[in-house]
Formats: C-alpha cells, structure tokens, sequence
C-alpha cells in the first residue's frame, strides 16, 4: 500500500465507525423495533415491524459502543509500571442497550464482564457463571478473614490477565507472623500476571505460576516496601531491621542466578518485573539524614546516633563530636523515618548529586549484570524491571532490555 492511500483507508475507518455508530442510535431510538435474523434470537415483543439488523451488525454496534481503552496503571508516569489495565466505558454509556431487550443485554454482558473488578471473595464467586467471558480481572487487597482464594481463580479458564493485591499474605497472632497462601492454583490461559503488595518470598507465587501458567509472557512481582506502604503496615512496625530483604546490593549475582534457575521453565516469559532495590540499604538514611545535609554520609554510620544528630543537633552531623545528652533513636523513630511520606515526585540520577557520587554507577552495574544472569537462563526474556531509588518517590522501575 502506497503512503498516498493511508488518507483515503483512514477516511474509510472514519465511514465505518459512523455506520456502526448510526445503526447504536437507530437500536435505541426504537430499541422494541429491532429484529434479527436467526431464529433463536428476537425481541421480547412479536408485533415488532421495525427493520431487520443481521446479528452480525448487532455485534458489530456492540463491539463499538463496549469498546474498552487500554491504560497503563494511574501511576505509570510516576512508577514506569507498564502493566496495562482496559477500561470500560462508563455504565451511562451502555445502559440504554443493556436495557433495551433481553437479547440485547445477553450481548452486552458478553462484553461487559471481559474485564472486572473484584474487591472480595464474594465477588469472584458471584463472577464464576460469566467465567467463559472473562478477560481481565484485577482483585483488591481484603480484609484478612477474607483473604483467601483457594483454587477459585482457576475457574476462570479464559484468562489472559491477572493484577492481584497479597497485601493480606501474612497472619499475625499474638506472638508471631506467619505467611499465608492466598492462591493454590491459577488458570493455565494466563498470559500476564501482576503481584502488588506482598510480604512473602517469591519463590512461593513462582512455585505456582511454573505449575499451572506455562503460557506466561509478563510475570511483575511487586512487594510492600517503605515506599509504597505509609506509615508503616504491622508487619514491617514489627520487621523494621528487615528492609534489607528487598533493598541491597549484597549477593546480586547469585540472586539473579537462582531467580533465573526458578523461572526457568516459563519458556515463554518475555517481561519480568521484580520487587528488588539494587542498592545499598543505608541509602535511605544516608539520603535523608546527611544528603538532606549536604555532606556526604560515612561508610559506616550508627543509625540511632545518626537520626538523633539530624533531629536534634544537625550540624553535628559533620564533625566528630558528639553534644552531651543526646538519647539515641528509638525503634520506633527509625520506622518513622523510613515510612515518611515522600516529597520527591521528580526525583532521578541528577537530583541529589551526593547520592549520583555515592550509589549510581554500582548500581547501574549491579541491575546491569543481574540482567545479563537472567538472560542467559531465560532466552525468551526481552526486558527485566528492577525497583529503582532514582525514581519519582523510590517508587518507579529502571527497565533494563536483554542483550547478550
């Protein structure tokens, strides 16, 4: 097709979509007036005289008025998530066919529930009669005795995208934490899957995904972190030492290499994001206690004397000396700290030159090599995703393309 043509199969396009777009305005101008050519489908009057509309036309004005948009999550500008959600047209939009007959709503259903939200079990089990129309699903984080789907998600055998909140992944007693499975098993039609907010380790969604989702292509393992969980939720008031789980540059190498080895056999995976901060742990309180300072933080440093100096004594903070009776930090204050709402929406590389001198370069080499590891076990990946400190508010993503 010659370039001159574009112009002409647009206009064409255009004709189409306002063809499509008369014959909506003509079902519900006189909605009781459209009949269809099959036998099995009528209107719910038998005395109807208005023009005949072919089922496949009928579709057709349902395809365009149920038309879902496709957006990336509301933070993706801020975060770079790039796990896109279809949105539906507004319910205003649909109710009049929806209402118009019986056999009008039968079809728009269809196109109605390919995409839903679930806010509790409840929801999914009142879902599972649609399952065969069932697209897109996205399921909030619940209550803690509600937080279990069971084999549930499996009926839905027609999946293709899950994004999913394990925010509730963890039962508390009164003397310990222990973690919950909130699914046993997943739909073997998935082709993408987003975990948010989870507390245990990957390994365990891992173990299932390889079990029942061999088709997978986009697998995002998102973790409750300090940035993204303000103030602190129980388990972290109660783990304020453990951070470093998600956030370090001790031991990439080999946690790239045992990631790789698990995800092995999803032969298909061409996207992975992973909940990991590539950098030191102290980078937080070196920022926000001696960067905010402008001086650079010590190799080592005690965390208690340290955020008592910044409160109290900040241009201590510079000098070797100590000012007489200073309490150190408490437990407490450190997870305040931590869990403080960010005011750094445009932070990047540039933004704190202390912190660009300090961490930028080991860890652009540490997501770097971490890459390469996981290409090389997993041909099919094309992009690896890595929790980034040089992000808006610590919350986005650094995107690494695969290259051998």
């Amino acid at each position: 097709m010659s370039i001159n043509a574009l112009p002409y199969l647009n206009y064409l396009v255009f004709l189409f979509r306002q063809f499509i777009s008369y014959f909506y305005r003509l079902a519900l101008w006189n909605p009781l007036s459209v009949k269809f050519e099959r036998g099995e489908m009528s209107t719910s009057r038998s005395r109807c005289t208005g023009p005949t509309l072919p089922v496949d036309t009928v579709e057709l004005i349902a395809d365009f008025l149920f038309e879902t948009t496709y957006l990336a999550d509301s933070d993706a500008e801020i975060t770079g998530n790039t796990f896109v959600l279809p949105r539906k047209p507004s319910w205003s939009t649909v109710a009049g066919f929806m209402s118009a007959s019986a056999d009008l709503h039968r079809i728009g259903m269809e196109r109605w529930v390919r995409m839903l939200i679930c806010r509790s079990k409840e929801d999914l089990d009142i879902a599972i009669p649609y399952f065969q129309w069932i697209r897109d699903l996205r399921c909030f984080d619940q209550p803690p005795l509600d937080s279990e789907y069971g084999t549930v998600l499996n009926q839905f055998v027609r999946l293709r995208s899950l994004s999913i909140d394990l925010h509730n992944d963890i039962h508390h007693n009164e003397r310990q934490f222990s973690y919950r499975d909130i699914f046993t098993s997943l739909p073997s039609s998935l082709l993408r899957l987003e975990i948010k907010n989870s507390h245990g380790p990957d390994v365990k969604i891992i173990a299932i995904v390889k079990r029942c989702c061999p088709k997978l292509q986009e697998l995002r393992l998102g973790r409750c972190n300090m940035f993204n969980r303000t103030p602190a939720c129980q388990f972290w008031r109660s783990f304020p030492f453990e951070h470093d789980s998600y956030i370090s540059s001790d031991g990439t190498d080999e946690y790239a290499s045992s990631l790789a080895q698990e995800l092995a056999p999803l032969k298909r995976l061409k996207t992975l994001q992973v909940g990991i901060y590539l950098i030191p742990t102290s980078v937080v309180l070196a920022h926000r206690i001696y960067h905010a300072q402008e001086i650079s933080a010590p190799n080592d440093f005690n965390w208690q004397q340290a955020i008592t100096l910044a409160r109290h004594a900040p241009a201590a903070l510079a000098g070797e000396a100590i000012p007489p009776g200073l309490e150190p930090a408490t437990a407490d204050d450190l997870i305040d700290l931590l869990h403080k709402p960010s005011s750094e929406p445009g932070f990047s590389r540039q933004s704190c030159r202390f912190c660009e001198l300090e961490f930028s370069q080991a860890n652009i080499d540490a997501e770097s090599n971490a890459t390469r590891t996981l290409k090389v076990l997993l041909p099919s990946l094309a992009e690896v995703q890595w929790q980034s400190w040089f992000t808006p508010n610590h919350l986005g993503v650094s995107s690494r393309s695969c290259h051998l």
